[in-house]
């Protein structure tokens, strides 16, 4: 047809309006919320996406410790692997070892440890607690500490390397403390026994 109307709005050609709506075009609405498309709040919250609470909160989840901090550590090098200072920290000696004893008898623990034993009480520091007693001879301390749940340690103990194991069994005999020989450590001669609370003690002396 030559009809100019005809040619606007006859078969094969575009109404406006189905231009922008009709099949096989894109209506501007469904542009934003439409199959195949994303909305705005679904690409913040949809499968796929990442919801910033939930972004936040698996971080919490799977925090790591900063470096050179362990859980419940201080972030110094605790000697177990060297990797902080490059080798294995040096176990020296063992400072002191700890008894423990009933309140208030700290006069019994002098008269065991300073007169049986022969040991020299050592001062506390002054930024301690007064009470218990502290013991030390030939670079070897012992502490006491009171305990108001007190129970004789019949097990766990020091063992205490002596130069001549005879005397110190004579001199404990000669108090009327029990000396328990044991001949079940090899390279060592040792013995047994218990101070005055019930405590274990261990002394022995190397093989010449």
């Amino acid at each position: 047809m030559t009809d100019r109307d005809e040619r606007q709005a006859g078969q094969g050609m575009t109404d406006p309006d189905k231009q922008q709506t009709g099949q096989g075009m894109t209506d501007p609405d469904k542009q934003q919320t439409g199959q195949g498309m994303t909305d705005p709040d679904k690409q913040q919250t949809g499968q796929g996406m990442t919801d910033p609470d939930k972004q936040q909160s698996d971080e919490r989840v799977t925090a790591r410790p900063a470096p050179g901090r362990a859980s419940g550590t201080s972030g110094r090098d605790t000697g177990t692997s060297g990797r902080h200072t490059g080798h294995p920290v040096a176990f020296l000696r063992l400072h002191h070892a700890t008894f423990t004893m009933p309140v208030g008898e700290e006069g019994r623990a002098r008269a065991f440890y300073g007169g049986v034993l022969g040991m020299t009480e050592v001062p506390k520091p002054t930024t301690m607690r007064p009470v218990g007693c502290w013991f030390g001879t030939g670079g070897v301390e012992i502490h006491g500490l009171p305990d108001e749940d007190f129970r004789p340690n019949r097990l766990g103990h020091p063992a205490i390397l002596v130069d001549d194991l005879d005397a110190l069994a004579a001199r404990l005999a000669g108090h009327g403390v029990v000396v328990e020989t044991d001949d079940r450590f090899p390279g060592h001669r040792r013995f047994h026994t218990y101070d005055c609370f019930g405590n274990q003690l261990e002394f022995l002396q190397a093989d010449p």
